[in-house]
C-alpha cells in the first residue's frame, strides 16, 4: 500500500504534490495514492503552510491512521537525520536544494504539528462532520453535547420505531400495513421494510409524513398513474369488462364467426369469449376472455381463429389481433396499478417509521452516521447561521484534500463544495494561498450502496477546475499509471481483460485501459483453474447412516478443497516467489469473494484440516459464532431452567462436557412432563458428570437474577474456568467473537438496564458484526471480501468467487428521484418497472466489473482465477459476461497447460526474473550468525509473590467491633452520622469561624436526607463544639492537615489507609483519629483494640516518614468532646501480631 522504499517520485506525482496549486487526480490500482497524499502534504508544510489550517478527509478510519503515521514518521526522522542525507531528502519531495534556513524549517516542522492546535487533521468525513457539528451544535438544531449513535444503537432505534408504526392505529398507515402483509409473508415483509429503511440516504430529503402527499403524487407520475388515486389490478380489469359489456358489438361478431369453425379450437375460443355475456365477476370473467387471445405465457396468439375461418371472416380476425394487443396493454396498466399501489403503502409506512425513528433520535439527544453529513452540510448550505459559521471555518482551513474520492457520495459533496467554494469565492481569492486537491479512481467505485455516484467525480472535477482557474490559480489534472504494486505479467491481463468491449461498460470511458509497471522486471504469474463440477450426489437409502449416505460433494466445497490442498503443497515443498528470491509464506495469499457466503467457512475448514493457517473472514456475525453460540445458551438456561433443548444444548457444550451417551442416559426414559434439570438435579448423586454438571449449573442459576450480564458471562469465563475450556473445543479463534461478546454486554448495561433477558434479545436480532483488521502482519492465509480488500495487496491473490453474475435485488427499485418502487410478484408486464429494472441492473453490472478491476489489481506477483459450477447457467460451466468469462476470453492465448495435480490441469503463463530479486525488500539468502545463550535463559524463573489484599486499619478496627444489635435502633442512621460529622470535621476548620455554623446547616440539609430536624441541629452543634474547642487548636490549626492517604509495604502487607487529621510540628508529629462513639469510654484502656490497632499501623507508617520526631497518636470523640492520647506501649502491643517493618513507603509530603 503506497510508497516502497527506493521509489523516487515520478514526474505526474511531482505534479500532483505541488503545494502551490490545486490538482484533480485519477490514480489507477497500485500508483502511490497514499504517497502523493502524503507528499503534498509535508510539502505543504515545507512552504510554510500552518498545519492546523489543513484538512484531509480519507474514506476509512484504516487510510487516515496510516497517512498520519507516514507523515509523523517522516517529519520525526527529519529532526535527527543529518544536514547532508535530509537536503537530499528535500529535494526528492520538492526538486529544489534547501538552504540552511530551509533544513531548520525542515527540522521544526515535527514539533510544529505536535503543538498546532488539534493537531493535523487527517479524518475521515464522518469524524470530521462530527467535530464540526460539535462547534456548532445550535446553529444546526442539535442539543450540545449530542451523542453519535453507533451502528447497534441506531439500528435499535430503529426496531423500535418500526414496532411503533406497525401497531399504529392510523388510518393510512392501517392501510398500508394491511396491503404489504397481504402481497409478502411475514418475513419478506419484514425484509422489505429493512430494505426501505436501510436505503434511507437514498430517499428524498424532504420525504416526511407532512410532505408523503407531493411524493406520493410523484411516485404515481412516475409509475404512470394518476395522482392522487391508487388503483389496483381489480379496478384496472373491472373497468376494462365494463367497457367491453358497454358494447359488445365486435365480441358477438367474432363469437358468431368461431362458431363457425370446423376444428375443436374455433368454438372453443367461442365459448371463452361468450363470457363476457354474463354478468359474473370481472376477475373470472377476464381470465376466461383472455384465454381466447393470449397463451399461458401471457403472448398473443399467432392465430387466434384458424386460417381458413379468418379468410372468410378477415374484420372479425383482425379485431382479435387487436383485441389481444389491448389485453396486454391491459394487464399491462394492471401490474403498473398494483405496483403503484404497493410501492404507495410501503412508502406510506416507511416514511412513518422513519419519521418516529427521527423523533426518537430527539429524544435521546443523539445522531447517527447518516445525520452527521446530512446536518454538516445543511450547517454550511442553509439557514441564517451558514455564513457565520463558514466565516468561522473561512479563517481555519487553507488546503483540503479528498482521498477516494470516487467513493464521495452527492451529501458529502455538497459539504466539500460548500467549503471549497469559499476558497475562490471573491475578488481577492487570487492573492490569497488556498488549494484543492483530490485524488480518485473511476475504475474503483464499489460503494454504490453506500451513496457513492461516481459520475459525480467527473463534473466535480470540472467544478472545481471553473472555480480555481476564475480566480487566476493553477489547476493540475493529473493521470497516474505507473503501478508500483503488480508484476507486468498480471498488468497485461488486467489491460486485456478491459479491452473486452463486454467488460468496458462502467470502468473504461474512452479510450484503451493501459498500466505501466514500475516493477519492470520482476516474474509473475497468472493462472487460470478449469471450473470445479463437485461430485454428483447419490440417492440413498432413508435407513443408511449419515457417513455412508453422504457420496457426493459440491461444487463450493470440492473447490475449497482444491484450494486448500494447493496451499498446503505450496507450503510444503517450498514454492518459490522468483521476484522476490524466497520461499512462498502463508501471509503471501490473499483470497478474495464477492459475497460472505458458505465457501468462506468451507474454504476456512478445509485449510485447518491442512493445517494450513487461516487468519478466517474479515467480518462475522457475533451471534453466529460457537463460543457466543454457546454462551447464549447458558444465558438461555438462566432465565427458563425448564428449556429441554437449550439445557441439552449446555450439557453437550464446552462449559459442561457431557458426551452423547451420558445425555441419552440422562434424557432417555425419564418421567412424562419431567424436565431435563429436574432430572439432573434429581440424578445428581448417581454419576460423577451428573454431579459436577448440577453444581455447576446450579451456581449459574443462583447469580442470574443478582448480577449485571456481564458479570454473569465474565464470571461463566473466568472464575469457573469457561474461557480455557472453550478453547480447548473451538480453538484460539474463539476469543475475539467471545471478547466482543462481553464487549457488547458492558455498553449494553451503559444504554440500558443491567438485564440478561434483554442483553440476550439485543444480541440476537441486533445483527451485530465483527470487522476485523487482516492486514497482512500475521503469516496466516486472508480470506475478504474485495470490498474490504480495498487498499490492501499481496504477492498471490486467488479469486474463486467468479462464475456468477451479481444478484439484483429486483423487488425493490427506485425512480430517478429516489423513491422507491416495490416490483411485486407479476409485475414484469408493468413498462415502468421493466425500464427501472434495466437500469438497476446495469447499473450493478458495472459496478460488479468495477469489482473485478479491483480484485485483479490486488494482485502483485501471481493471480490465479477459478470458480466452481453456477447453478444458473445450463449449457456452459460459467454465465457469459461473469468475470470467469471475461478473464477465460482474454487469457493470452499462449499460455502453457500444465498438470498441476493427477487429472487436474490449469492453464498458465509465467513472465521470467529480469535483473536481481529481491523483497523490495532484502535478499533470502541471509547469513545468521549463532550466539550462545546467557546464563540467565538455562535457569527457572523465580517464583513471583503474589501480592497480598491490602490491609486498611479502618477494617482492622471494625474486626474488632462486633456487630450492633439491632434492637438498639441505630440502623444506617449511626452510619450516616458518623459520615457527616467526619466531612464537617475536614471541611469547616479551613472557613472563618463566623461562617461556619451557617455552612454547618447547609451541609447537613443537603447531605443529612433521613435525620430529624433536631438530629441535625445537635450533630452541628456537636462539630462545632469540636472545632472551637481551644484545647484542640493544635489538631485544627495551620500545622494540621485533614484526611491523608498513606500507603506503606509491612513485611509482605500492603497497608493502605486515611489519617483524619495529621498534625506536623517542628518537635512532633500527631496523629488525630475522629470517633462519634456514644457513649465513649472514659479511659484509654477501655478503648476497643481494634481502634488501638488502626492507630498503630497509622503510627508506624507515620514514624518512617518523620524519623526525626516522635509520632503521638490520640483518638478524638467528638460526643464529649475529649482527646484522649494513646500510650505508645500500648500501641507497640497491638502490633505484635503484625511482625516486621515498613519497608517501602509511598504517601503524600507533608503539610507545611
Amino acid at each position: 500500500m503506497g510508497r516502497r522504499r527506493g521509489q523516487v517520485m515520478t514526474p505526474q506525482q511531482k505534479r500532483a504534490s505541488d503545494p502551490a496549486a490545486s490538482a484533480w487526480v485519477s490514480a489507477s490500482a497500485g500508483t502511490g495514492k497514499t504517497h502523493v497524499l502524503t507528499n503534498r502534504v509535508l510539502r505543504l508544510l515545507l512552504a510554510g503552510a500552518l498545519p492546523e489550517r489543513i484538512l484531509c478527509l480519507t474514506y476509512t478510519k484504516a487510510a487516515a491512521a496510516e497517512m498520519a503515521n507516514r507523515i509523523q514518521e517522516r517529519l520525526a526522522a527529519w529532526v535527527v537525520e543529518p544536514d547532508e542525507r535530509l537536503r537530499h531528502a528535500v529535494h526528492e519531495l520538492t526538486g529544489e536544494w534547501p538552504e540552511v534556513a530551509g533544513l531548520h524549517r525542515a527540522r521544526r516542522l515535527f514539533a510544529r504539528v505536535l503543538d498546532a492546535p488539534g493537531g493535523l487533521r487527517i479524518q475521515t468525513i464522518h469524524a470530521f462532520c462530527q467535530s464540526l457539528l460539535g462547534r456548532f451544535p445550535v446553529e444546526v438544531g442539535l442539543p450540545p453535547r449530542f451523542e453519535a449513535l453507533d451502528d447497534t444503537a441506531a439500528n435499535e432505534l430503529l426496531m423500535e420505531a418500526t414496532a411503533r408504526v406497525l401497531s399504529s392505529d392510523a388510518p393510512d398507515l392501517v392501510a398500508g400495513v394491511e396491503r404489504l402483509s397481504s402481497l409478502a409473508g411475514d418475513t419478506a415483509f419484514e425484509k422489505l421494510v429493512q430494505d426501505f429503511v436501510a436505503g434511507r440516504t437514498r430517499l428524498p430529503e424532504d420525504l416526511s409524513r407532512a410532505s408523503l402527499g407531493q411524493h406520493l403524487d410523484a411516485l404515481a407520475a412516475a409509475l404512470g398513474a394518476t395522482p392522487g388515486r391508487i388503483e389496483t389490478r381489480e379496478s384496472v380489469i373491472a373497468g376494462f369488462v365494463a367497457a367491453r359489456r358497454a358494447d359488445m358489438t365486435p365480441v358477438e361478431a367474432a363469437i358468431a364467426a368461431l362458431k363457425q369453425g370446423t376444428t375443436k379450437s374455433d368454438p372453443l375460443a367461442a365459448g371463452r369469449l361468450a363470457a363476457m355475456r354474463g354478468p359474473g365477476d370481472p376477475l373470472t370473467t377476464f381470465e376466461a376472455y383472455a384465454q381466447a387471445f393470449l397463451t399461458a405465457q401471457g403472448e398473443p396468439r399467432k392465430n387466434p381463429m384458424t386460417k381458413r375461418l379468418a379468410e372468410r371472416f378477415s374484420r372479425e380476425a383482425m379485431w382479435m389481433l387487436d383485441e389481444a394487443d389491448e389485453l396486454i396493454a391491459c394487464l399491462g396498466q394492471a401490474a403498473q396499478a398494483e405496483v403503484h399501489a404497493a410501492s404507495a403503502a410501503l412508502l406510506t409506512v416507511g416514511t412513518a417509521i422513519l419519521d418516529d425513528y427521527a423523533r426518537a433520535k430527539a429524544r435521546r439527544r443523539a445522531v447517527d452516521y447518516d445525520d452527521m453529513v446530512l446536518k454538516a452540510r445543511d450547517l454550511l448550505t442553509k439557514g441564517a447561521a451558514a455564513t457565520w459559521v463558514l466565516y468561522k471555518l473561512d479563517g481555519g482551513l487553507d488546503h483540503l484534500l479528498i482521498d477516494e474520492a470516487q467513493d464521495t457520495s452527492p451529501a458529502q459533496w455538497q459539504l466539500v463544495r460548500a467549503l471549497t467554494d469559499e476558497f475562490f469565492a471573491d475578488d481577492t481569492a487570487w492573492e490569497r494561498w488556498r488549494t484543492v486537491f483530490a485524488v480518485g479512481d473511476v475504475k474503483q467505485s464499489i460503494y454504490s450502496f453506500q451513496g457513492a455516484a461516481p459520475a459525480v467525480f467527473g463534473a466535480e472535477r470540472e467544478r472545481v477546475k471553473s472555480a480555481v482557474t476564475a480566480a487566476r490559480k493553477r489547476f493540475y489534472p493529473v493521470e497516474l499509471d505507473l503501478s508500483f504494486r503488480s508484476a507486468p505479467m498480471v498488468l497485461e491481463l488486467v489491460d486485456a481483460v478491459f479491452a473486452l468491449e463486454a467488460a468496458r461498460g462502467g470502468v473504461v470511458v474512452e479510450g484503451r485501459l493501459e498500466h505501466k509497471a514500475h516493477r519492470a522486471q520482476a516474474a509473475g504469474t497468472i493462472e487460470l483453474w478449469p471450473v470445479e463440477q463437485g461430485i454428483a450426489v447419490e440417492e440413498s437409502e432413508g435407513w443408511e447412516p449419515v457417513e455412508t449416505a453422504i457420496r457426493g460433494q459440491s461444487a463450493e466445497a470440492a473447490l475449497a478443497e482444491r484450494i486448500a490442498d494447493q496451499i498446503c503443497t505450496w507450503l510444503e515443498r517450498g514454492e518459490m516467489l522468483p521476484a522476490r528470491g524466497r520461499a512462498l509464506k502463508a501471509g503471501d495469499i490473499m483470497i478474495l469473494v464477492r459475497r460472505r457466503t458458505g465457501f468462506v467457512d468451507a474454504l476456512t475448514r478445509a485449510c485447518k484440516a491442512l493445517g494450513v493457517p487461516v487468519a478466517g473472514s474479515d467480518r462475522m456475525t457475533i451471534a453466529a459464532q460457537l463460543g457466543v453460540m454457546d454462551l447464549m445458551a447458558m444465558g438461555r438456561f438462566a432465565l427458563l431452567p425448564d428449556d429441554d433443548l437449550t439445557l441439552a444444548a449446555v450439557l453437550k457444550g464446552p462449559f459442561i462436557g457431557l458426551d452423547e451417551e451420558a445425555l441419552f442416559d440422562l434424557a432417555h426414559g425419564r418421567p412424562q412432563g419431567q424436565s431435563l434439570w429436574r432430572t439432573l438435579d434429581l440424578r445428581a448423586a448417581e454419576r460423577a458428570d451428573f454431579a459436577a454438571a448440577q453444581a455447576s449449573l446450579a451456581a449459574v442459576l443462583a447469580r442470574a437474577d443478582f448480577v449485571t450480564p456481564f458479570t454473569f458471562f465474565a464470571r461463566l469465563l473466568d472464575e469457573e474456568q469457561g474461557r480455557r475450556r472453550l478453547i480447548g473445543r473451538l480453538g484460539s479463534e474463539a476469543i475475539e467473537p467471545v471478547e466482543e461478546f462481553l464487549s457488547l454486554a458492558l455498553r449494553h448495561e451503559a444504554d440500558h438496564p443491567p438485564s440478561l433477558q434483554g442483553f440476550l434479545h439485543g444480541v440476537e436480532t441486533g445483527d451485530v458484526q465483527l470487522k476485523r483488521d487482516l492486514d497482512r502482519g500475521r503469516d496466516e492465509v486472508r480470506i475478504l471480501t474485495v470490498h474490504a480488500a480495498k487498499g490492501l495487496e499481496a504477492p498471490v491473490v486467488i479469486l474463486p468467487d467468479t462464475t456468477a453474475l451479481p444478484g439484483v435485488r429486483e423487488d425493490l427499485l427506485r425512480t430517478a428521484g429516489g423513491l422507491p418502487v416495490w416490483a411485486i410478484a407479476g409485475s414484469k408486464a408493468a413498462p415502468a418497472v421493466a425500464s427501472l429494472r434495466a437500469a438497476a441492473q446495469e447499473a450493478a453490472l458495472e459496478e460488479y466489473r468495477r469489482l473485478l478491476y479491483v480484485a485483479l489489481t490486488r494482485a502483485e506477483d501471481r493471480l490465479i482465477v477459478c470458480g466452481w459450477r453456477s447453478g444458473r447457467s445450463k449449457d456452459q460451466d460459467w454465465v457469459e459476461g461473469s468475470w470467469y468469462d471475461l478473464v477465460a476470453a482474454a487469457f493470452p492465448a499462449d499460455a502453457v497447460t500444465v498438470e498441476v495435480a493427477p487429472g487436474f490441469e490449469i492453464r498458465r503463463k509465467s513472465g521470467t526474473q529480469q535483473g536481481t530479486a529481491g523483497e523490495r525488500h532484502r535478499s533470502v539468502a541471509q547469513t545468521v550468525t549463532a550466539l550462545p545463550l546467557p546464563a540467565w535463559a538455562t535457569r527457572p524463573a523465580p517464583v513471583e509473590r503474589r501480592p497480598s489484599d491490602p490491609l486498611s486499619p479502618s477494617r482492622a478496627a471494625d474486626a474488632d467491633l462486633g456487630v450492633a444489635s439491632p434492637i438498639a435502633g441505630l440502623g444506617a442512621a449511626r452510619f450516616l452520622r458518623g459520615r457527616l460529622v467526619h466531612r464537617l470535621l475536614e471541611l469547616l476548620p479551613d472557613l472563618p469561624a463566623g461562617r461556619r455554623p451557617a455552612a454547618a446547616s447547609r451541609f447537613l440539609a443537603a447531605r443529612g436526607e433521613g435525620l430529624s430536624p433536631q438530629a441535625l441541629e445537635s450533630l452541628a452543634a456537636e462539630t462545632l463544639a469540636v472545632i472551637d474547642h481551644k484545647d484542640f487548636a493544635p489538631v485544627f490549626g495551620p500545622a494540621s492537615r485533614p484526611e491523608v492517604p498513606i500507603a506503606a509495604v509491612i513485611s509482605e502487607e500492603t497497608v493502605l489507609g486515611q489519617i483524619d487529621r495529621l498534625v506536623v510540628l517542628p518537635d512532633r508529629v500527631l496523629i488525630v483519629d475522629f470517633k462519634t462513639d456514644r457513649p465513649s469510654p472514659a479511659d484509654w484502656r477501655a478503648v476497643a483494640t481494634g481502634y488501638l490497632r488502626q492507630l498503630a499501623l497509622y503510627r508506624t507508617v507515620v514514624q518512617r516518614l518523620y524519623p526525626d520526631r516522635p509520632v503521638e497518636a490520640a483518638l478524638l470523640w467528638t460526643e464529649t468532646p475529649r482527646l484522649m492520647p494513646i500510650p505508645g506501649d500500648r500501641l507497640d502491643a497491638c502490633l505484635a501480631d503484625l511482625p516486621g517493618a515498613v519497608t517501602e513507603v509511598d504517601a503524600p509530603p507533608p503539610h507545611s
